[in-house]
């Protein structure tokens, strides 16, 4: 049978019908195949191993198994373990540190760096509670240390026991973060300032800054709440009568900014309280300290260079040391839901300058400033300070404040907490003392 060959077209050389009417190829004709003959494969023919024919074998012929010599031990003869036998294993080595332990009892202050914070912040560590403090710059937790110095003979080591967290009212972030595991908190920070640059931003953080702190008080269950509010927030009493917790605010040209962001921050706290939150408030008058000589302190420093000027007005006076200690006794009672009035002593300036000229050794200031001079200083102040781009010296605030009369009465925190205010004089004595041992490097 010819081969079917296939042309390099790729098309059969024949056609299909071709294919078709082809004879069939026939089986038969093909050759068989045949496959190789190989020999089969033998096994292999050695006899088989047989088991008994093997001689035993024996371990002292081995060189490297040595059977034992010792005697079996009985159990009864072993000596019991005791447990208390036994080394302690000590918490250091493990590999894994152990997380830290977050006190059960955890109070937060917001301003601890500020006159009224310090003095607070050394009430809370000298009674032995876990404390932690927000700051803005690390520099000015060194003035707490100095806070503690006027005091106690060990600052430094109780200033060590304040955790420090960095955090900003208006930072809703970083006040969530401060406030984790927080169960008490006191509110002291706010701007104060009657400078008119400062007025925006002295509203914004007063009143914002305290919505913040609340609602994260509230989200967090936190079970107490302390506001440094002022007596700004109060009504002006008629006819210099002295104002109390029921003299309620009244809208007017005479209100400061500062009192007007004080008054705001404070209805948030009203408002926390309707929500559930247990705050107390706490008004304090014109609060005394040492420490802070060019600012709230200043003051004293002003007389010790020899403040000539008065002028008529009235106000409350209460030390910083009292003003703390009112603030954990009405948390530690729950007096929550109220206001509490918190000042010793209402002085004309004129008697507060005289005290302080008194413990100085200087001559008390003699020369009264009517208000129509006030008005002349501020207007004189604004144009110097518009002119030069520094601060005035006087302001609009600062002259209407001073010339006028406010009283103010104790009577509800004291009876509260059966509480006894340090004398004005006592105070301004002590003030003064650290005022002078500053000067001359000696701080006690």
């Amino acid at each position: 049978m010819p081969p079917l060959t296939i042309s390099p077209s790729h098309h059969f050389s024949c056609s299909p019908v071709h294919l078709l009417t082809r004879s069939p190829v026939r089986l038969s004709a093909c050759p068989p195949v045949r496959f190789p003959t190989r020999p089969p494969v033998r096994l292999s023919t050695r006899p088989p191993v047989r088991l008994s024919t093997c001689p035993p074998v024996h371990l002292s012929a081995c060189p490297l198994v040595r059977p034992s010599t010792r005697p079996p031990v009985h159990p009864s003869a072993r000596p019991p373990v005791h447990p208390s036998t036994r080394p302690p294993v000590h918490p250091s080595t493990f590999s894994l540190p152990l997380p830290p332990q977050t006190p059960s009892h955890m109070i937060l202050v917001t301003g601890g760096t500020g006159l009224l914070g310090s003095h607070l912040l050394l009430e809370l560590v000298k009674s032995g509670k876990h404390v932690r403090a927000i700051m803005r710059s690390s520099g000015k937790t060194e003035m707490v240390s100095k806070i503690f110095s006027y005091y106690v003979p060990n600052p430094e080591e109780l200033a060590r026991k304040i955790e420090w967290v960095n955090a900003d009212l208006m930072d809703f972030g970083s006040m969530e973060d401060a406030m984790t595991g927080v169960t008490e908190v006191y509110h002291c920070g706010a701007v104060v300032s009657f400078y008119p640059k400062d007025h925006k931003a002295m509203l914004k953080v007063n009143i914002e800054g305290t919505a913040n702190l609340v609602n994260i008080a509230i989200e967090n269950e936190v079970s107490k709440f302390c506001y440094v509010s002022s007596v700004a927030t109060l009504g002006r009493a008629e006819n210099n009568d002295v104002s109390t917790e029921e003299t309620y605010w009244v809208p007017s040209k005479k209100n400061s900014v500062y009192s007007i962001s004080k008054y705001g921050a404070e209805r948030e706290i009203w408002r926390g309280m309707e929500e559930g939150l247990n705050a107390v408030i706490i008004n304090p008058s014109v609060i005394m300290g040492p420490g802070f000589w060019q600012d709230n302190s200043g003051l004293f420093r002003l007389v010790w260079e020899g403040l000539k000027y008065y002028t008529r007005g009235v106000n409350g006076y209460v030390d910083a040391r009292d003003v703390s200690t009112a603030m954990v006794g009405l948390m530690d009672g729950n007096h929550f839901g109220q206001r509490f009035i918190c000042s010793a002593e209402n002085l004309s300036y004129q008697e507060f300058f005289s005290l302080i000229a008194k413990h100085f050794g200087k001559p008390a200031p003699n020369v009264n400033v009517p208000p129509s001079m006030t008005s002349i200083a501020w207007r004189v102040e604004a144009v110097r300070s518009f002119l030069t781009g520094s601060k005035p010296e006087v302001t609009r605030e600062m002259a209407t404040t001073t010339s006028q009369v406010y009283k103010y009465s104790s009577e509800k925190l004291i009876k509260t907490l059966n509480f006894r205010f340090r004398p004005a004089g006592e105070s301004i004595r002590d003030i003064c003392s650290f005022y002078l041992s500053d000067l001359t490097g000696k701080t006690k």
